[in-house]
């Protein structure tokens, strides 16, 4: 049963994360082809909506899921973090301010740019 849970919120926080978080940073749209502006997210109103959602939605969803540990399931390391933790790293070096009164998935971000393979990863980009 254990097993089937863990399968079910890892396909579930990849899909949030994909689908939701992940857009909340994006400075490009999927259709940038047809905008006559194919940077809307960097408009402030769109910084300001998305805040507004980070804020209300998936900060508090996100924290809910990390709780007290180290990592999203638990004291190990998984794939979901890399999921995760792309999203979470990203909106702390793009829009920093969608973590104030989120100091947990602050220091979850900071835990996974730590990492000695996160720091390679970065290292070849």
């Amino acid at each position: 049963m254990y097993v089937v849970l863990s399968i079910s919120m890892f396909l579930k926080l990849c899909f949030y994360i994909s689908g939701t978080v992940d857009n909340l940073t994006a400075t490009s749209s999927p259709i940038q082809c047809i905008l006559k502006d194919p940077r809307p997210g960097d408009h402030d109103d769109v910084i300001r909506q998305n805040g507004k959602a980070f804020r209300e939605v998936c900060g508090p969803i996100l924290t809910h899921q990390l709780g007290d540990r180290e990592y999203m399931f638990g004291d190990s390391f998984t794939a979901i973090d890399v999921a995760v933790g792309f999203a979470i790293v990203t909106a702390l070096e793009k829009r920093a301010h969608f973590l104030v009164g989120f100091p947990s998935l602050k220091e979850y971000a900071e835990r996974l740019r730590g990492r000695p393979a996160y720091l390679k990863a970065i290292a070849q980009c």
